[in-house]
């Protein structure tokens, strides 16, 4: 999956070792990790004192990779900065899931599932980051892909069938592709 993380870049001195060790975790679990900036090495001067040119340059690369993500991770143990909120409801208005990781005695009171039925909020150490995070993106999988059934007349039963035989997909994915399709068109 195309995971985006972020994390406080104010707070960044003080939890360096807990942001590799979540980046490090999403690489070694097999996914792609997606940052828009790079929350590990930025300074802090140039987050304060940005340079006008390169803000609109930046924006832009922020919002492709959003739109590119599956779900977001977001080191959240520090009351944010106006960054986080913004990054998250960005994932939120794009309807991606949400891990929202925090280490202990600093679960974020704004982040869950009261507000947001994506969101997995999940205490971490730096040892157990990993495992931690493989059972948050199993979760997240789960609440992407969603089990529907339905009720057909005999005749759509039939059509189904015959259409699925000579496209060789399985009625689901004919059904699927023709509600993506119906999507776009919006």
């Amino acid at each position: 999956m195309k995971v985006f993380f972020t994390a406080s870049i104010v707070q960044r001195e003080g939890l360096l070792r807990e942001y590799q060790a979540i980046v490090d975790a999403v690489k070694k679990l097999g996914h792609e990790l997606l940052m828009a900036g790079d929350v590990m090495n930025v300074s802090l001067e140039e987050v304060l004192n940005p340079d006008p040119k390169e803000q609109e340059t930046y924006f832009r690369l922020w919002q492709k990779t959003i739109n590119s993500a599956q779900i977001g991770v977001v080191e959240v143990s520090f009351p944010s900065t106006i960054h986080i909120g913004t990054e998250i409801a960005a994932l939120v208005e794009r309807d991606k899931p949400v891990i929202c990781l925090y280490t202990k005695g600093r679960d974020p009171f704004f982040t869950g599932e009261f507000h947001y039925s994506r969101f997995v909020k999940l205490e971490y150490d730096v040892e157990t980051v990993e495992e931690v995070l493989k059972w948050g993106l199993e979760e997240v999988e789960r609440m992407m892909n969603r089990r529907f059934t339905f009720f057909v007349s005999p005749e759509i039963d039939d059509y189904l069938s015959k259409i699925s035989h000579r496209k060789g997909l399985p009625r689901s994915e004919y059904i699927r592709n023709l509600i993506l399709k119906d999507m776009k068109r919006k």
